[in-house]
């Protein structure tokens, strides 16, 4: 075996191992990123929630505002509120002060729903950016260490086993000194 055979291994060897630990540092940083997305995402959904009670409990505040000054422009005028179209009136207002609320609620949820599945997401693609970085890893040093045994083995290169001296098609001894004159050999 030579020890150009030796070192083109260990060069090689050196290479996969450089190589996976470049794979899974990259791996690495993309589920770093995950999960910085993933929190992100619950964060959002976290204020999406708040936002979602606050314009609630707003819209509840307007739409008793809104009843009480209907309530009392009945009463200026001569209107009684608890019958007839008074009552009436005031049974719609109230079912749109509702469906409006109900709306507010049914987008906030949709919404909150929307960013922590997309939270779920990033965590799971986070995951599996952490185990394609072990699998990186790994696979380096498989391959440095099949180039170190086909290195030490001689397979394909230098005097060995792989090596194409005294193969057929290579050139042998007789024929390297029949193609030089014979006053090369001479001392």
């Amino acid at each position: 075996m030579s020890w150009f055979a030796v070192g083109a291994a260990v060069v090689a060897a050196a290479g996969a191992v450089y190589q996976g630990q470049a794979a899974s540092a990259q791996s690495k940083s993309q589920q770093n990123l995950s999960d910085y997305n993933a929190k992100v995402q619950e964060n959002e959904a976290k204020a999406l929630e708040q936002r979602t009670v606050i314009e609630s409990q707003n819209q509840a505040k307007a739409a008793a505002r809104k009843m009480s000054a209907m309530k009392a422009a009945m009463g200026g005028a001569g209107v009684i509120a608890t019958e007839g179209a008074g009552l009436l009136a005031l049974a719609e207002q109230g079912i749109e002060s509702s469906r409006e609320n109900q709306l507010i609620g049914y987008e906030g949820v949709t919404g909150i729903q929307r960013h922590r599945s997309q939270a779920t997401l990033d965590r799971t693609q986070g995951k599996i950016h952490g185990q394609a970085a072990s699998s990186a890893k790994t696979a380096s040093y498989i391959k440095a260490g099949g180039s170190l045994l086909s290195g030490f083995s001689g397979g394909g290169t230098g005097i060995g086993k792989g090596s194409s001296f005294g193969k057929a098609g290579s050139m042998r001894s007789t024929e390297m000194t029949r193609n030089f004159p014979s006053s090369a050999f001479k001392k």
